[in-house]
């Protein structure tokens, strides 16, 4: 069933009043009942995905603060080496060293660091016996990749971006699925009750026929006819209820994480309050450039972009130097000293920047693609709002005819004007207009939810499935 389709079951749900209890001891009070926003909810409480979604979001959060930590703020150490004990005494001094380290994340070295030692002769009373420090820099600077030093916070940050995305995905993901099981169950429920209410009828069919029999204005045959067709609406509605009763509990384990049965809850549809909030998502005609980059296949490519000329770039500058710095002072000395080193040759260099090239163009055609879809995928999405907008507009119209006409019919039949039977097909049509109505409401909400997540807004299914 697509979600369409459960959608308008839903609303076919709610255009019944439920008197629908279960079979067994239990009675419709002891039975909870939980709305379709309080299922979704108790699903995103209880989805293992979700919660793995949630820790990967928060791992990737703490690797990238731990990255940055280790490329912004200074380290220190501290170490004590004690002395040995021997038959004449001390055989060696209580050294101590502290070191520091200031790393440079935009360098690819060791960066600044510091050291200072201290000794401690035993031997001879408490006295310093030898006092050591040294302030030394490092660093080397690949003029062929200058962003060497902080690729890898790059890539941090770009898998907690990733990580937010999947997680927004999956939240989105989830709700429709919730509001999908929950509609099949109210359509499974709203099946029972019709195949219930038929068995009903059909028994008490079947008990005129056994009068009219009996009075010698049915046959035997008729009879026999009537207990056949109660024998299969019966059959029916036992296996409907089976099918509800199945799904519910499943539905109950497995996406709400609960023990026993519930009782799902009818919807209630704000109409005017949906129609404003959609006709305001449809005011600006052009789609912001924003909502296209903002989808994940589109970023997906972009990241794909962003490698290839990154890798170009380090095809092309392969052949540049590397120029490394070496510089301390100590208590006693000082020293610079300084790098250069590159490769005279290397064969294999214009076929790497030829193939480099090429990935480059293939993500650019790749990310283009990917623009152009996500682009038609939105402006579908909000043409269907549009006409889901539209339909109901069409939808008062119709009901305004509905609500003349039947008087109509009633005051014809009450006349004799239209036969019987005339008179419950225009029941039946009447009906399936009244659950039609709602189902096109619903739609209504559908297309504004879907239409919200795409422009990158909040889902805000709270307001309306409660």
């Amino acid at each position: 069933m697509n979600k369409r389709t459960a959608i308008s079951i839903v609303m076919v749900a709610v255009v019944l009043s439920s008197t629908f209890s279960l079979a067994g001891n239990s009675t419709a009070e002891e039975i909870p009942r939980i709305s379709v926003g309080q299922a979704i909810e108790r699903a995103i409480e209880n989805d293992v995905d979700l919660r793995q979604r949630a820790l990967d979001l928060e791992i990737a959060r703490l690797e990238l603060e731990a990255a940055e930590a280790m490329a912004y703020v200074p380290s220190i150490g501290f170490s004590i080496e004690l002395p040995e004990w021997t038959s004449v005494g001390w055989a060696t001094d209580l050294t101590g060293n502290l070191s520091a380290n200031l790393p440079l994340p935009w360098m690819t070295g060791r960066g600044l660091t510091t050291s200072l030692g201290l000794g401690v002769d035993l031997s001879d009373g408490f006295e310093l016996s030898q006092v050591v420090w040294e302030i030394a820099f490092s660093e080397t600077l690949n003029l062929g990749n200058l962003d060497a030093g902080t690729a890898g916070l790059d890539v941090l940050r770009s898998a907690v971006e990733s990580a937010e995305r999947a997680l927004d995905e999956s939240v989105g993901d989830l709700v429709r699925s919730v509001l999908t099981a929950y509609a099949d169950l109210l359509g499974l429920r709203l099946q029972s009750e019709i195949d219930s209410t038929n068995a009903e009828t059909v028994a008490a069919d079947r008990i005129q026929v056994e009068r009219n029999t009996a009075e010698g204005y049915a046959s035997e045959n008729d009879l026999l006819e009537a207990e056949i067709r109660l024998l299969e609406a019966e059959i029916q509605a036992e296996r409907s209820l089976q099918v509800y009763e199945t799904a519910l509990e499943s539905f109950s384990r497995e996406t709400l994480g609960i023990e026993g049965v519930f009782k799902p809850i009818e919807i209630a549809l704000d109409l005017d309050a949906l129609l404003v909030a959609a006709a305001s998502l449809t005011v600006i005609e052009e789609i912001p450039p924003a909502v296209i980059y903002g989808q994940t296949s589109v970023q997906s490519a972009l990241d794909r972009v962003v490698a290839a000329e990154e890798a170009l770039t380090e095809a092309r500058a392969d052949a540049l130097p590397q120029l490394s710095l070496d510089a301390s002072v100590g208590a006693d000395q000082w020293r610079i000293g300084f790098g250069l080193s590159f490769d005279l040759f290397a064969p294999d260099r214009s076929v790497d920047v030829e193939i480099a090239e090429t990935e480059l163009e293939l993500a650019h055609q790749e990310y283009e693609a990917a623009w152009m879809e996500a682009e038609n995928t939105v402006i579908r999405l909000r043409q269907e709002l549009h006409a889901a907008i539209d339909d109901i507009e069409l939808l008062r119209l119709e009901i305004e005819k509905w609500t003349l006409e039947e008087p109509s019919m009633a005051a014809r039949y009450e006349a004799g004007l239209i036969s019987a039977e005339t008179w419950d097909a225009f029941g039946e049509e009447l009906e399936a207009f009244r659950v039609d109505a709602i189902a096109r409401e619903m739609a209504l909400l559908d297309a504004y939810l879907t239409y919200r997540e795409a422009l990158g807004l909040e889902l805000d299914w709270e307001g309306w499935l409660t």
